[in-house]
This record gives C-alpha cells, sequence and structure tokens, in this order.
C-alpha cells in the first residue's frame, strides 16, 4: 500500500469517526426547530410530569370542592394543593382528569379572570359541578 493511500485511509476513518461523534450529539440551539407542542399535547405533557401523587390530591380537592359550589375555577383550588410540584400548570391537567370522571364539566367559551398574582390576571376556564347537580 502506497503512503497516499494509507493517508486516505486513515482521513477516511477519521471522517467516519467525527460523523459518529455528531450523530450521538444532543442538538444545539442552531440546529432545526422542534415541532412545537399543541396545547393538549403540553398539558398533557407537564401533567405526566407531575405524577400520579399529585393529580390524584388535586382530584380529591376538586372534588371535595365541587360539592359545595355550583362554578369552579383553578383559582378555586390552588390554595387547598399542598403537594409541591415543578411546573403549576398540571393543575390543569388534573382539572381534566377530574372532568373525565364527571365530577366537573367545562362552561363552553367561559373565562373569568384569575385572582393569584402569579396569573396577572390571566383568564381561567370556568367548571361547573357535575357532583352538585347530583346531591342537590
Amino acid at each position: 500500500m502506497r503512503p497516499s493511500d494509507e493517508a486516505r485511509n486513515a482521513f477516511e476513518d477519521w471522517r467516519r469517526s467525527q460523523a459518529l461523534e455528531q450523530e450521538a450529539r444532543p442538538g444545539s440551539l442552531f440546529d432545526a426547530p422542534v415541532e412545537p407542542l399543541t396545547t393538549d399535547e403540553a398539558i398533557e405533557s407537564v401533567t405526566e410530569h407531575a405524577g400520579t401523587e399529585f393529580v390524584e390530591h388535586v382530584v380529591e380537592i376538586v372534588e371535595r370542592v365541587a360539592r359545595n359550589r355550583d362554578r369552579i375555577t383553578v383559582d378555586d383550588i390552588a390554595p387547598l394543593v399542598t403537594l409541591a410540584v415543578y411546573d403549576r400548570r398540571a393543575m390543569g391537567g388534573a382539572m381534566r382528569v377530574a372532568a373525565r370522571r364527571k365530577i366537573i364539566a367545562r362552561v363552553p367559551g367561559q373565562y373569568v379572570t384569575s385572582a393569584r398574582s402569579e396569573r396577572h390576571s390571566s383568564p381561567v376556564a370556568l367548571w361547573r359541578s357535575l357532583v352538585r347537580e347530583r346531591v342537590a
């Protein structure tokens, strides 16, 4: 084998190793953007990361509050939540779990201004109690 062939082979080996290394590296800020999550996907993601214990805790509180009120919002639930969670938006996912269990139902198109300072007066969904209706 000629020296030039050895050099070419060494270069090709090096190039293959660089390509494999590049594939193994995590993406950078300059890589193609990742497809953004839909609202539903984002809510499901934060709820999943919050864990079953947190979700069940919130659903229990939702049911307790819904037995005493016709209309509720996450603002009614938040002060009663005693478990810590990384992302408080997981309460929205827990409200959806409560809705699937027929404890509450969304009032379509109805929002109220949040009273919690960390929400900066943003709108929050209004929910209707289904358990109070069954009790009454």
